[in-house]
């Protein structure tokens, strides 16, 4: 094979990687590894000051529920700082008339997903930032399969039943929210 066949096929190569690179660059620039959206956005806060009618249930739990309610299939994201205690952390809680979900980030480095009126189960997650912040995103799928992901990271999976929400405290953290959003289809 000649030296000029060799030279063309290089830059024939060299061409389809490079065209190949810059369209998937475009691709992922347009959202194609983003995670599914339940529809379109449909209500956001910045801050739930405007909204939250607090109910302190004891000295280590506050309840603050939500002002709209939840369709069969929805994504809730939820970003904030804690800057409060090591211990503190913050989340929300899901449920409909039998069953109660609690999704909870701490300030070390864990979260929990508990049931009902059960404990919060912490379970490291190398994805959460302690004093930074950090994005809990909750997508349901019709079928009520739901994955929580932190920081665009898959945390959990399982299935979920809900109709109403409620954002949770505990051991009162000190929160700086940027932002609370609900998509669902119309």
């Amino acid at each position: 094979m000649s030296t000029i066949i060799r030279w063309r096929i290089t830059l024939l190569i060299s061409l389809m990687l490079f065209i190949g690179g810059f369209t998937l660059s475009i691709l992922l620039g347009l959202g194609l590894a983003d995670p599914p959206r339940a529809g379109t956005l449909q209500w956001r806060v910045e801050s739930p000051v405007d909204w939250i009618e607090t109910q302190t249930q004891s000295e280590d739990w506050t309840f603050s529920p939500a002002p709209v309610q939840l369709p069969a299939a929805f994504t809730l994201e939820l970003t904030a700082t804690n800057h409060g205690a090591s211990n503190s952390a913050w989340g929300i809680q899901i449920f409909d008339a039998q069953a109660t979900q609690t999704i909870l980030i701490d300030n070390q480095g864990y979260f929990s997903v508990s049931s009902n009126a059960e404990q919060p189960y912490w379970r490291a997650f190398i994805h959460i930032r302690p004093a930074a912040a950090n994005k809990l995103y909750l997508h349901v799928e019709p079928d009520q399969q739901a994955t929580l992901r932190i920081n665009d990271e898959v945390a959990w999976e399982g299935s979920i039943k809900a109709s109403t929400w409620q954002l949770v405290s505990y051991q009162q953290p000190q929160l700086n929210w940027e932002q609370i959003a609900l998509y669902y289809e119309d």
